[in-house]
Parts: C-alpha cells; sequence; structure tokens
C-alpha cells in the first residue's frame, strides 16, 4: 500500500476544519477529509497557527495525505465462472 499521489489527494474534500482551544487558548488544528478512497480521514495538526490561511490549511492537508495516509485500494473478488465438459462424464474403468 501506498500514500495518497498528490492528485489523489487533490481529488479528495475537506469536509471539516476545526480551531479546538484548551482552557481558553487556541491550541491545534483537527481535520476530517473524505478521501477520494472512498474512506474518511481524521487527524490533528499541531503545526499550524490558529489564524492559518485557507492556502497555508490546504496546502498541511495535501502534505499529510501524500505523507501520512495510505490509499486503499478496495479488493474486487475476481468473476468466476464454468461450463460443464460433459464428454468426460461416465464410468473411470
Amino acid at each position: 500500500m501506498a500514500n495518497f499521489t498528490l492528485g489523489e489527494a487533490q481529488a479528495s474534500r475537506l469536509e471539516e476544519a476545526k480551531k479546538n482551544y484548551v482552557d481558553g487558548s487556541f491550541g491545534y488544528w483537527t481535520f476530517r477529509v473524505s478521501g477520494s478512497d472512498g474512506e474518511t480521514k481524521f487527524w490533528v495538526d499541531h503545526d499550524l497557527v490558529e489564524n492559518a490561511s485557507t492556502g497555508s490549511i490546504k496546502a498541511a492537508v495535501l502534505c499529510h495525505m501524500t505523507s501520512s495516509e495510505i490509499f486503499h485500494v478496495e479488493v474486487v473478488p475476481p468473476t468466476v465462472t464454468d461450463t460443464a465438459n460433459t464428454e468426460v462424464l461416465g464410468s473411470l474403468g
């Protein structure tokens, strides 16, 4: 498994970005992203400042997605079909 590529990360959607305060002071950001792989990602960012710009937030999210989040590929089972060979049926003697 591999991390998101930049294109896969850009195809994802930032669903929630929250500033979290501890005892009234800014503490950290939390993010929820709907990944282009169909899975929801959650994480905490302690590096972004309280007044981070939209561009800084999006850059941090893309960086996190491409360096820390695994792109999950859905496993699709193969389609198995068969055909009967009636010519070989019968006695084995």
